[in-house]
């Protein structure tokens, strides 16, 4: 399967894992499309990335959108700038179903997460949230739990 991820930075390891220097928005996408049901394993690694972490799907942690942000609120809500990565990490994986990112699906979770907060943090000015993110090319193995870089670059607005 292949997909269009949106990342920060990225870095293939000697070992050749791939560890993502990204937000949670590839994370999201990634791990939605590496299991029908959004697996995440070591989530706090992907809201709160580290120099030389890498992927792993070990542990079988189910989350809805809804549930996503729920169960991170507490974390979230003393640091605004996450709830942008927060917001992506909804769009990409709460629904997600194929290798092709399908950006009227991901506007709806946007949507769903645009709800979400508005009721939290008390404001409806979340535009900002939409913004370019840089993509690369993954080839994801869901039977290895194994992600390869096949391009990166370009840049895409929704």
């Amino acid at each position: 399967m292949r997909a269009f991820v949106p990342v920060g930075t990225y870095r293939i390891m000697e070992d050749k894992r791939v560890c993502l220097q990204a937000g949670p928005a590839g994370a999201g996408v990634i791990l939605g499309a590496l299991n029908k049901e959004t697996r995440f394993s070591a989530l706090a690694f992907f809201l709160f990335p580290r120099k030389n972490q890498t992927i792993s799907v070990e542990d079988n942690i189910i989350f809805s959108g809804e549930e996503l942000l729920e169960y991170f609120w507490d974390e979230l809500k003393e640091k605004n700038k996450d709830l942008k990565g927060l917001t992506w990490v909804l769009a990409g994986a709460s629904k997600f179903k194929s290798g092709l990112n399908d950006f009227k699906l991901m506007e709806e979770n946007v949507g769903l997460a645009r709800n979400f907060l508005t009721k939290r943090v008390g404001t409806e000015n979340f535009f900002e949230f939409i913004f370019k993110p840089t993509f690369v090319l993954v080839e994801l193995d869901s039977s290895a739990n194994t992600i390869r870089i096949l391009y990166n670059g370009g840049m895409l607005c929704l």
